[in-house]
């Protein structure tokens, strides 16, 4: 919201608060006029011109009341329509001062001609946020009046003089007033407008700070090469699935792979190509994985663990299987290898109950034990044990 919108809007709801004063204000008057003669022997001056000229404010207030309060809840101004309302205001502002002129000269005995205009330039100087520019040209249209009026209803006043003399003495306060109250208003935006850039940079800096925790924490528990779990991720993982098993633990499966003479592929295409096949490995385990709910790690150089809970050793078959198909699938060439053309794995499985870390180490070591055993049988294989 520009500077200009923000200014009107201000004075939009302003305009509705001292609408609705000055119409209880003069409600409250009229009806002491009427009503206060029945009480006591109280006659108020020029009744019937004090009614007609309260009513007719009461009503003007009303009516602006009923348009502002119309328009003051719109969220897209264009310059035009603020433009059309900064004139809105500005006249409400000035009628509202010109009335103050009509009451005083209508009863000056208990006004002194100057009083009640004195306290509608003074409301409207101290509630208002008015520009320089409409603040001189109010305040000469109100000299221009309250002249013109004086000359025109009290020509032969003698007091003119001082009356004169009191009145500029007034406009220049209220003009001071109503410059502090503009470089308040200012002040006060334009500092709102520095806390709110500052709250969206540290806002930008704190989803900054936040991406880039992410991308540590899983630069640290995750594989840079792979993308999957490592070591560390895989401690951060056993630990929430401790937190989340009931106080008598849970049957916890380890399925350990290891790509089949890979040294040997290394050897012959290259690291990078072996880099490349740990990936292509590495990702056909995580999606078969992922799709069951498991968790899969690198567990060094090779090695994969893919780690599952409450599976039965039908269900481990399957993975195992499923596994092994998917690394055929991918037909890479491997003619340094004793069991195929192409890169093939071993599988080492076990499945065991689980309440502490150190059983999980057990289960561990068990499919290790498996993994090892196929691989002495001739690899591209696998192997479930309890």
């Amino acid at each position: 919201m520009d500077f200009r919108q923000n200014r009107l809007l201000e004075n939009m709801s302003r305009i509705l608060l001292i609408s609705k004063v000055f119409m209880g204000v003069v409600a409250w008057i009229g009806l002491f006029d009427i009503f206060a003669p029945l009480f006591s022997n109280f006659q108020p001056p020029s009744s019937n011109n004090f009614l007609s000229i309260y009513i007719s404010f009461g009503l003007f207030n009303g009516i602006y009341f009923y348009i502002v309060n119309s328009h003051v809840g719109k969220s897209n101004w264009n310059d035009k329509e603020i433009a059309k309302w900064e004139k809105i205001v500005n006249t409400y502002i000035m009628l509202s001062t010109i009335w103050g002129i009509t009451v005083s000269f209508v009863d000056p005995f208990e006004y002194k001609y100057i009083f009640m205009y004195f306290l509608c330039i003074f409301v409207c100087s101290s509630i208002f946020y008015i520009a320089l520019k409409q603040a001189i040209i109010w305040n000469l249209l109100n000299t221009i009046i309250f002249i013109a009026s004086i000359l025109i209803i009290h020509p032969h006043n003698t007091s003119v003089g001082s009356l004169f003399y009191l009145f500029l003495l007034m406009v220049f306060v209220s003009f001071l007033l109503s410059r502090i109250v503009y470089r308040a208003f200012i002040n006060s935006y334009f500092t709102k407008l520095q806390w709110q850039h500052e709250l969206e940079k540290n806002m930008k800096l704190m989803r900054e700070l936040q991406l880039t925790n992410k991308q540590l924490a899983k630069q640290a528990h995750h594989d840079e090469l792979t993308g999957v779990l490592n070591r560390h991720g895989f401690q951060e993982h056993v630990q929430s699935l401790f937190e989340n098993f009931d106080v008598k633990g849970a049957m916890v499966s380890i399925i350990l792979i290891d790509i089949d003479y890979f040294k040997y592929f290394n050897d012959l295409y290259g690291h990078s190509s072996g880099d490349e096949v740990l990936k292509a490995v590495a990702q056909s385990i995580a999606r078969i994985a992922d799709k069951n709910g498991h968790a899969t790690v690198r567990w060094g150089g090779e090695e994969f663990i893919v780690v599952g809970t409450d599976l039965s050793k039908k269900q481990m078959n399957s993975i195992c299987q499923e596994i092994e198909n998917a690394i055929s699938k991918l037909s890479i060439q491997h003619n340094d290898s004793s069991v195929s053309q192409f890169v093939t794995v071993s599988i080492g499985a076990s499945m065991g109950f689980c309440a502490t870390p150190v059983e999980l180490e057990g289960v561990i070591e068990h499919a290790d034990h498996a993994l090892y055993h196929v691989k002495n049988q001739g690899r591209n294989s696998y192997l479930i044990v309890n």
